[in-house]
């Protein structure tokens, strides 16, 4: 097999093992950069001040919120391990399927409706 050196090579990783040819779709000649931004906006962010700490934390999601689905809200809890992170739909299909906990990959006995007053 002939390889040529002068030309930019590039690496591919096949995750599942099943490539079998890769083709080339062209050779580009340019290396196009990226332009920096107009020195007005770089003046304006230099301008400007941020606090030095947030006035209230941000939540960036809820907790109650499914883990899986992030749809629905928890209301499941999964024994043995007893973590309660997935609404009872995800829970039934995960352990349907056999599979384990997502928080601590034990085997899921039994998933057990909660309902919250």
């Amino acid at each position: 097999m002939y390889v040529d050196h002068t030309l930019e090579m590039w690496m591919f990783f096949d995750v599942y093992g099943s490539t079998q040819a890769i083709r080339t779709c062209g050779i580009v000649d340019t290396v196009i950069s990226p332009t920096p931004p107009p020195p007005s906006i770089e003046r304006q962010l230099a301008r400007l001040e941020l606090p030095s700490e947030p006035s209230e934390p941000v939540v960036l999601h809820d907790p109650d919120e499914c883990k899986v689905c992030m749809e629905r809200r928890v209301d499941c809890v999964l024994t043995p391990c007893g973590h309660v992170v997935l609404c009872y739909e995800c829970a039934f299909e995960i352990k349907t399927n056999g599979q384990n906990c997502p928080i601590c990959r034990s085997q899921i006995g039994f998933v057990t409706k909660m309902y919250r007053a």
